[in-house]
């Protein structure tokens, strides 16, 4: 071969070597390229869990390695880079100034995120992880759960403290386990009827009223409905797996219906209006009974229970809480006697009940018994007690006009005056309608009970099978 050909020979060997150093893989981005964030406290944390030195940089290759990562409390505003982290399936970005979600949407195997304590108004960028089964999200201004109804194989949901009002995307998380929708303004509850795996559920502090849709939930175990505005807890009769139930602030009256809870270890009624405990005679296994501020008269169906009692950090604690009801704990009491076998906290101050029986001319003020001149009775379907001591054990004078047939009575700056036989009467000078007049009997005057409880700062609940109306003092 002559020097032109071994040339062009040699220009060939050359060209084919230069081409085939540029083949397609060739091209490709390296996999050790430097990643770029916005938010020095995410990479610096990031390089802590990788181990990279200040100085150095972090890789596509080093993110895609995580699969757990917390990185909680780091002050991370900004998540742009933590999109790399693609092979991720649990993150913890709690407690941190994030407001932007959308470098996490490409995330599709996450299984376990906690974005809770943050600054995130939507989380709808999350609807490609399909297989999420924990999120948790609280205390953000999230307004819609709308991303939901893309996890099918989520159990466990916490959103606890948002501005969410609208629940219905719950409906098709059917695997839910344990959901906090705690602190919100959720009114409809229909959606959780179809969570029959349910086992811990926290609707406290919202501003529901009626629990209907519970009925099918047979298999929870813990119900947190605090600070609502309950006052109807019969749906919950038959859920007799139900270990515990916080129900402070609410309305609620009849506890009747967690007479067949027997398995309940704690409930909490505090501030609320319950007065019969009967409900509770059975439950051998309750060992947490808190009552504050109710209208609790009588101890003797809970007298056989133990409640739990314990020192934490030196502090005595104890399982059964009876402040401000309306026990007699006066010393000598019955129940004084109750009070000192049950050992519960302090319970001052408390308000003595009126007891009445229809037809018996005996009645109570506490566990003092009074003489009645005339009983009570029923006329017209009416219940009608004697003023007189009934107004002054509430503190009012009563004064008798036998001329114009009229009681006066004074309570504080209240004057009231009625007529005997007429459906209205004058309280501070303004005419108010009854449905049943006042009435003369044996020379005592008799008022209808709601009178009682609308004008003489009282309430008063009438138990139909003793036929006893009780009466309990609410002015303060």
């Amino acid at each position: 071969m002559n020097r032109i050909g071994r040339l062009f020979l040699t220009g060939v060997i050359v060209l084919l070597a230069v081409c085939l150093a540029y083949t397609p893989h060739a091209l490709m981005e390296p996999s050790g390229t430097d990643v770029v964030f916005k938010d020095k406290l995410l990479e610096d944390s990031l390089k802590g869990i990788v181990k990279k030195e200040n100085g150095e940089s972090l890789t596509a290759e080093d993110l895609q390695k995580l699969t757990v990562v917390d990185l909680s409390n780091k002050g991370i505003s900004d998540l742009s880079g933590l999109e790399h982290a693609s092979n991720l399936t649990h993150l913890n970005l709690s407690n941190n100034k994030i407001s932007d979600v959308s470098p996490l949407q490409q995330m599709t195997s996450m299984r376990g995120l906690n974005l809770s304590g943050n600054s995130i108004a939507s989380i709808q960028g999350l609807a490609a992880m399909k297989d999420m089964v924990e999120l948790l999200v609280s205390s953000n201004q999230i307004t819609s759960l709308d991303v939901v109804r893309n996890f099918p194989r989520l159990h466990t949901l916490s959103v606890t403290d948002n501005k969410i009002s609208n629940i219905d995307a719950l409906s098709a998380a059917t695997n839910m386990l344990f959901l906090k929708i705690n602190v919100n303004a959720v009114t409809n509850i229909d959606a959780i009827g179809k969570l029959v795996k349910i086992q811990l559920l926290d609707l406290s502090h919202n501003r529901i009223s009626q629990l209907a849709p519970l009925r099918a939930l047979t298999g929870l175990g813990h119900l947190n409905i605090e600070g609502n505005q309950i006052r109807d807890i019969s749906p919950i009769k038959n859920i007799t797996n139900l270990r515990s139930i916080q129900a402070a602030n609410n309305q609620i009256k009849d506890i009747t219906p967690l007479k067949k809870l027997t398995k309940l270890y704690s409930i909490d009624l505090n501030e609320n209006l319950v007065y019969n405990l009967e409900a509770l005679s059975g439950m051998t296994e309750l060992n947490y009974l808190y009552l504050y501020s109710n209208r609790v008269w009588d101890l003797s169906p809970i007298q056989n229970l133990k409640f739990d009692f314990h020192f934490d950090t030196g502090a005595p604690r104890h399982g059964l809480i009876l402040n401000d009801n309306y026990l007699d704990d006066r010393a000598g009491t019955v129940t004084s006697k109750i009070v000192q076998k049950l050992n519960p906290d302090y319970l001052a101050p408390q308000k003595p009940t009126q007891r009445l029986v229809v037809g018996s001319a005996t009645a109570f003020v506490g566990e003092k018994s009074y003489r009645l001149t005339n009983a009570p009775f029923i006329s017209a379907s009416r219940t009608y007690m004697p003023i007189r001591f009934i107004a002054t054990q509430l503190g009012a004078a009563v004064s008798w006009n036998q001329g114009k047939q009229e009681v006066t009575i004074i309570k504080k700056s209240k004057t009231i005056k009625w007529v005997v036989g007429e459906k209205k009467v004058a309280a501070n000078g303004k005419t108010v309608a009854y449905d049943a007049p006042m009435r003369l009997k044996k020379g005592s005057t008799f008022l209808p009970i709601r009178f009682i409880s609308e004008q003489l700062d009282s309430s008063v609940e009438y138990e139909s099978s003793k036929k006893m109306v009780i009466i309990f003092d609410e002015s303060k």
